[in-house]
């Protein structure tokens, strides 16, 4: 880190070459795109390298950090874009077809955008917390005992969280009609 700050160029490599897989996945399940996922991913190491110097050596491994910064630009992505690709759990969001390549191109990206909208809809209605747990769980792709011991809470409650927000999100879903609609093409 200290090579990386005073402008070796070696050292910065190794740490884009360490970690650019697993932004990079985080990205792509993200976007669901393999283009704007090699694009985010630039843009987070560009984030990464203009922080370089509030890294903290003593707070411990750069992968959480690295992985902070991360999340935190998807997450002011997705505010901004208000899209977010399909997530695992329920019935409800998987029926909108936000990643079906089956579809046209012209209809499927109005199909993607309105879904998009519906579910950035559908989690800003969450709880901080719920919506927290979504995000690590399935943008992050986070085990349960990780996302405990980054939350700082029993590894049940993270269960607990992710099956309520899970519901929750289901229950908004179901009550739209544009998703029933969706579901029925």
């Amino acid at each position: 880190m200290n090579r990386c700050l005073q402008g070796d160029s070696a050292a910065w490599e190794v740490i884009v070459r360490s970690y650019a897989r697993r932004i990079c996945s985080l990205a792509y399940r993200y976007t669901g795109s393999k283009d704007q996922a090699d694009d985010l991913t630039q843009e987070i190491f560009v984030r990464i390298y203009q922080n370089l110097a509030s890294f903290r050596a003593d707070s411990g491994n750069l992968l959480p950090w690295v992985l902070k910064i991360s999340r935190n630009w998807i997450i002011d992505r997705y505010r901004q874009a208000r899209r977010l690709p399909q997530l695992a759990g329920s019935q409800e969001i998987e029926a909108m077809h936000l990643q079906d390549e089956s579809r046209p191109n012209q209809y499927r990206l109005i199909e993607q955008a309105e879904a998009s909208r519906i579910l950035g809809k559908a989690l800003d209605s969450l709880s901080d917390e719920d919506r927290n747990a979504i995000i690590l769980r399935e943008l992050e792709g986070m085990g349960y005992q990780e996302m405990a011991e980054r939350l700082g809470i029993p590894k049940g409650t993270v269960k607990s969280r992710i099956h309520r927000a899970r519901n929750a999100l289901a229950r908004q879903l179901s009550r739209n009609p544009a998703v029933r609609e969706m579901r029925l093409n």
